[in-house]
């Protein structure tokens, strides 16, 4: 239960594990790494940064906390990604795929009737209620727009090979 803990909650390599060879081939044959991939290993605080840029804001401007009706989020809000998005919905979905005997109570397609007990829904849990309503809690689920195939797993790693959540 304590290593799915920590899996959930993205559990990093300390940066003083990494900071020499000997330490950087200690740790990469300890959790069976490729030692040519050591600079992935360590914590990366882009990949956490909350700071919106320009795109962030206007984008969730858009969403208003005060308007919660499903109708005014779900059929635009994953129309285009900004960086925070990506960020926000990768996260997610590593958390989803960590889980073992933990279960995940928000989102699932049957959470947003909650969304209507708060005050105000914040624009994260609007993305993420969209992306759940759309692509299933593990992402995979495919739909057809204009005769393409697309899942939500597919167009965050797209983004994620393109640094946007850097």
């Amino acid at each position: 239960m304590v290593e799915e803990m920590f899996q959930i909650i993205g559990y990093h390599v300390p940066p003083a594990a990494l900071s020499n060879h000997a330490r950087k081939s200690g740790s990469c044959q300890l959790l069976d790494f490729d030692l040519n991939k050591v600079n992935s290993l360590g914590f990366n605080p882009a990949v956490y940064t909350r700071t919106l840029d320009d795109d962030d804001i206007k984008k969730q401007n858009l969403y208003p906390r005060q308007v919660k009706e499903r109708s005014s989020y779900i059929p635009g809000i994953l129309d285009r990604f900004t960086g925070s998005d990506v960020r926000v919905l990768r996260k997610t979905l590593e958390e989803f795929y960590n889980l073992k005997k933990f279960s995940r109570i928000f989102p699932t397609r049957a959470s947003s009737k909650y969304l209507n007990y708060l005050n105000t829904v914040s624009y994260y849990d609007k993305l993420l209620d969209g992306f759940v309503t759309r692509y299933g809690e593990n992402g995979l689920d495919n739909r057809e727009e204009d005769g393409t195939k697309e899942n939500g797993l597919e167009r965050i790693r797209t983004a994620c090979d393109k640094n946007m959540h850097l």
